[in-house]
């Protein structure tokens, strides 16, 4: 009877909760369990219940009960938890002074990391006529000292280990630029995550996700977070599965990264200190990787968002029955009347939205929607 209740409601599930959401729950609470057991000591239970019995029942309804409850709150604030990771935080003290100093952390980081790339770009073109000789010579070298047809040595006189030292010499300048190619490549993928000044946010994160805001934009006029929702609507089955699951992989990453937060204040639940040996580096290292994974995440989250606007965005003009650009310089206005159409604004308070063209004029006869 209980195996088949428990069939049943496992098989209703399964319908609506997924493993990732539900392990990381699974984890916290079987955590807490085994904090609270070495806070009262190890002791096995003089008798043990039948699988079948009504306290074996009640257990396991209750288990499922406080997961699925904790899993599900953990996902009504998994939006409002996203945003503080992004740095959207109060504006009060001391939220406001924490931001200040992110931002600027984050300000140091991007002069720090150009000025990086400035040097690695530097040694690389030092490299670029030293290698080229050594390749040159190597080569020359190679070919000197191979024997001929008959078995003889060449006729230069060169010896085999000065071939060998002028190889050396070569491919120790080829692994030299190759490493400072591979560092520069990451650097500038980085750096490329970093928004401008005036959009810097306290966080890899929230900077990660304001560039992908922030591009249509830059290229077309469309505000992102405006125009995003009806995007959706005109994109084809393939490009909103794309985005659907990376939105979810960045989700569960997130509700990841609040469970680690979480496990950690389980010496704080049940006033057990002698639990910080094992639950402080245990959430910290989950909640550390989720948030690696998080940003990871984001970035591909990200590059499908502004994909999306790359190539889908003509159909919303179609939709919206706006008149199409004829040019790239044109495209850029015509975004931004799209942009002000939509949030139903008068031209008066376009400054809202950071957007410095003219007031948008209305739409050709038979253009609107």
């Amino acid at each position: 009877m209980l195996s088949k209740l428990i069939e049943g409601v496992s098989g209703k599930m399964s319908e609506r909760w997924t493993i990732s959401s539900l392990a990381p729950a699974l984890v916290f609470w079987l955590g807490g369990l085994l904090a609270l057991a070495q806070k009262h000591g190890w002791r096995r239970p003089a008798t043990l219940p039948s699988a079948d019995s009504i306290e074996t029942l009640t257990l396991t309804l209750v288990a499922l009960l406080l997961i699925l409850s904790s899993s599900a709150l953990i996902q009504r604030l998994e939006v409002p938890f996203l945003r503080l990771l992004e740095g959207y935080w109060p504006a009060w003290w001391p939220f406001s002074w924490l931001k200040r100093l992110g931002v600027a952390r984050q300000f140091r980081h991007r002069a720090a990391m150009l000025k990086t790339l400035e040097t690695l770009r530097r040694q690389e073109e030092g490299l670029r006529i030293p290698f080229e000789a050594s390749r040159r010579r190597a080569y020359f070298y190679r070919q000197t000292v191979q024997p001929s047809s008959a078995g003889e040595a060449g006729t230069a006189e060169i010896t085999s280990d000065e071939a060998s030292e002028a190889e050396r010499e070569y491919f120790s300048l080829l692994c030299r630029i190759h490493e400072i190619g591979t560092q520069r490549a990451a650097l500038e993928r980085i750096y490329g995550l970093m928004p401008g000044d005036e959009y810097l946010m306290p966080t890899l994160l929230g900077n990660i996700l304001r560039v992908a805001e922030r591009q249509p934009q830059i290229r077309y006029g469309l505000n992102a977070v405006v125009c995003y929702s009806r995007l959706w609507y005109v994109l084809s089955q393939e490009a909103r599965q794309e985005l659907a699951s990376a939105r979810t992989t960045v989700n569960d990453a997130g509700q990841l990264c609040l469970w680690g937060l979480l496990f950690l204040g389980w010496p704080l639940y049940l006033w057990h200190l002698k639990a910080l040996i094992w639950t402080i580096p245990a959430g910290a290292l989950v909640a550390w990787f989720a948030y690696n994974w998080l940003c990871d995440r984001a970035a591909v989250f990200g590059d499908l968002l502004v994909g999306a606007f790359d190539t889908q965005r003509i159909k919303l003009y179609q939709t919206l029955r706006w008149p199409l650009p004829e040019t790239p310089a044109e495209e850029r206005i015509r975004g931004e009347e799209i942009t002000v159409y939509l949030l139903g604004m008068r031209p008066g308070s376009i400054d809202t939205i950071r957007l410095t063209s003219p007031a948008p004029t209305a739409p050709a006869d038979g253009a609107k929607g």
